[in-house]
């Protein structure tokens, strides 16, 4: 309960006033300190300096009237008339310490021990200011041949400069509250500013997220949260491409697993309707059934895969293997299925390839391949299958002479579910997930594949595969 009253008061709103109205005192209390700071600097020094050239000027009068060893009536006015002018008190000490006149007369005669004038005595005039109790002081030596005879000391009101000060330290104070108090009005408004789209943004997600996916996010405003709505309107495009497609694979997929089956359901019927059948039928139909049981078997296989290739857990199964071999082994097994629609199958190696290949699965990204090439030619077409290597990488190319896939159709090949032909491929038993599968088994090994085609002539499919692999231990790679 308490975490959440914390977490509706600490929200965004509250931060961005805050934030700004934190920095404005904050900038408002420096400059009203950098102001009064140079202010006490700028009439300090400027008062020190008038009272230290009227000091300076005294003591030469004192040296001319020898004052220090007698009393003089003028000397005597002009102090007294100089404490009056000043606001404050004058004391004249001679060089054994005793005061030969103070302006305010009770100290008179009386030994000075103040810190300041024994400081002026060892040849450190003195001059500080107490703003608090609105005060200077200053201690100026009497030299004379290079020998410290005495000392005036001043000590001089700063009333006026201090009520200047107060008086001007309020208007800064009532300048600040105003500054702050306008900053707050537009911390609130930048506040509003932001927070609003972002309401905006939360009730539309909130629907997103209860399973609205038709709604978008308004690319319009601030430009990172425009950028943020088009981020997220692009990832929500995706989503729906993806449910769309995989509710269309589920649809296809039930297809194909019900086909396969009802078939299987009318041959076994048809079968048993038939009293005495001719041994000739039984083995027609099992011969069909046995078909549609490997159709079925084929899908089911595929998407088996499809999970296994999608476990980041499943570590392949990394062995040294000749691809020649591999190569052979994919088009023996497709030569019947090319036979039967005198498809003509070249194959091209002039050399043995050795690779660090996980077989299972390069034999069945391959025969999908071959097989592809087969099943979308023409009838006595052709399919060319050449193998070449340089140092790093084998380059495995797959070309046939069949119908060609569409320009559209060539970037989404290797999507999962996708199907150029949907109608072309429940005849011939396709799912959409094989090159799916091709593509991933081809990135699990490191490698690329690319395709060209054009419409009537053919297609064309080039693998490129490194010859060991990076993640694999070679002391532990298996001869083949």
């Amino acid at each position: 309960m308490i975490k959440k009253t914390l977490l509706r008061i600490f929200n965004l709103y509250f931060i961005i006033i805050s934030t700004i109205l934190i920095s404005g005192i904050f900038v408002s209390e420096i400059c009203i300190n950098s102001t009064v700071s140079e202010y006490k600097e700028s009439v300090s020094s400027k008062k020190a300096e008038e009272v230290s050239a009227y000091a300076t000027r005294i003591s030469n009068q004192i040296l001319v009237t020898d004052y220090l060893k007698s009393t003089n009536d003028t000397i005597d006015n002009e102090l007294d008339v100089a404490a009056e002018l000043y606001g404050g008190r004058i004391l004249v000490v001679n060089s054994t310490l005793e005061i030969i006149y103070d302006s305010y007369g009770r100290d008179k005669y009386k030994t000075a021990l103040m810190t300041e004038i024994l400081s002026t005595f060892k040849g450190n005039n003195v001059s500080n200011v107490d703003w608090k109790n609105a005060k200077g002081t200053l201690c100026h030596g009497i030299t004379e041949s290079n020998r410290i005879n005495g000392c005036i000391m001043f000590i001089y009101s700063l009333d006026k400069e201090s009520e200047s000060l107060n008086n001007i330290t309020h208007t800064l104070n009532v300048i600040s509250l105003a500054v702050i108090i306008a900053m707050l009005f537009l911390g609130i408004i930048i506040s509003l500013v932001i927070t609003k789209p972002l309401k905006g943004m939360q009730q539309k997600l909130d629907k997103i997220s209860n399973g609205d996916m038709e709604v978008e996010l308004d690319e319009k405003g601030i430009y990172e949260f425009k950028k943020v709505s088009e981020s997220v309107n692009g990832m929500l495009t995706r989503v729906r491409a993806t449910d769309k497609t995989q509710q269309e694979f589920v649809s296809n997929v039930s297809h194909e697993l019900k086909t396969p089956m009802t078939s299987m359901k009318v041959l076994a019927e048809t079968l048993l309707m038939q009293e005495g059948a001719p041994e000739e039928m039984y083995r027609e139909f099992l011969s069909d059934i046995n078909q549609e049981i490997d159709r079925e078997n084929n899908i089911i296989n595929d998407l088996l895969e499809l999970v296994k290739l999608k476990d980041k857990n499943i570590v392949p199964n990394i062995t040294r293997c000749s691809i020649n071999e591999i190569l052979e082994l994919v088009l023996k097994r497709i030569t019947p299925i090319a036979r039967a629609r005198n498809i003509e199958i070249i194959y091209e190696s002039y050399k043995e390839v050795i690779m660090q290949v996980d077989s299972n699965r390069i034999i069945m990204a391959l025969t999908n391949i071959c097989e592809n090439a087969v099943k979308y030619n023409k009838d006595n077409g052709r399919v060319r299958v050449a193998l070449t290597s340089d140092i790093r990488h084998a380059y495995i190319t797959v070309e046939d002479t069949g119908r060609g896939i569409p320009e559209e159709s060539l970037n989404h090949i290797f999507d999962r579910f996708y199907r150029v032909d949907k109608a072309r491929d429940r005849e011939t038993g396709g799912s959409g997930l094989g090159l799916y599968i091709v593509s991933d088994i081809v990135r699990l090994h490191g490698g690329t594949i690319k395709v060209t085609s054009r419409l009537g002539e053919g297609t064309k499919f080039v693998i490129k595969l490194p010859l060991t692999q990076k993640s694999t231990n070679l002391d532990s790679v298996k001869s083949n």
